[in-house]
């Protein structure tokens, strides 16, 4: 019945894999709603059946390697980091400090992701405890 099912559409195929924590371009968010950017060099595909989703891994980040964006430069640095790239591997991370935040930048960043003319995949997430810690250490 399941083979019927999916033959004839009413059933999707597979699930995809969930999504990595990490990928090429990341922002954080702190809780005065300021942006942070930084990249990591992530070409290729993931794959893997002994990888842990709910864990992420040691990426080694740097606090020289996060940057302040500013409100106004936010456009600017989709469209130099992000929109200069193919298609596919236009996919951006935001992680937030805190769960609760109100910021202008945000709102200008996830204007520019959503747009269908930009062609931009991205993900929402709780900021990771190794950000968490790198930008603490930068803000000192």
């Amino acid at each position: 019945m399941r083979r019927d099912s999916v033959e004839k559409g009413l059933l999707p195929g597979p699930l995809p894999p969930p999504v990595p924590f990490y990928k090429n371009y990341h922002f954080l968010v702190d809780s005065a709603g300021q942006l942070y950017y930084y990249q990591l060099d992530q070409k290729g595909w993931f794959c893997g059946t002994d990888y842990d989703y709910n864990v992420p891994l040691f990426m080694g980040l740097k606090p020289d390697k996060l940057f302040q964006v500013s409100e106004t430069n936010v456009a600017e640095v989709v469209k130099k980091n992000i929109l200069s790239q193919e298609p596919s591997f236009r996919w951006a991370i935001i992680g937030l400090i805190n769960d609760t935040i109100e910021s202008n930048g945000l709102a200008k960043l996830m204007d520019i992701l959503k747009s269908d003319l930009n062609k931009v995949k991205w993900n929402l997430r709780k900021a990771t405890i190794e950000e968490s810690v790198i930008f603490d250490y930068k803000m000192i």
